[in-house]
């Protein structure tokens, strides 16, 4: 009963009981550390992305800000926002 009913308390500040706390760790937690889409270095999750459209696509804070820098197109040269590249990959050159 202990082991699985006892609360736990999460550097986050929110207390769960074991199998929820699992969950939350593991997809929830601001503080959990994920792999950035746009850079590829272990941050931590954050807050959701200030950018209503950056939250749809399932952007965290550090995800949207990286996200928006930009690179070249390997297709036509042209600077596009990390973020946007698969979008401007499917809209102009009909890949994807």
């Amino acid at each position: 009963m202990k082991v699985f009913h006892e609360p736990l308390h999460c550097p986050c500040g929110i207390i769960l009981e074991k199998e929820q706390m699992v969950e939350h760790q593991a997809s929830v937690c601001h503080l959990r550390l994920i792999t950035c889409r746009f850079c590829g270095d272990m941050v931590q999750a954050g807050s959701s992305a200030m950018d209503v459209r950056d939250r749809l696509r399932g952007l965290c804070e550090h995800e949207s800000i990286c996200g928006s820098r930009t690179a070249p197109c390997d297709s036509c040269g042209r600077a596009v926002m990390l973020k946007d590249m698969d979008i401007h990959q499917i809209a102009v050159h009909q890949k994807g």
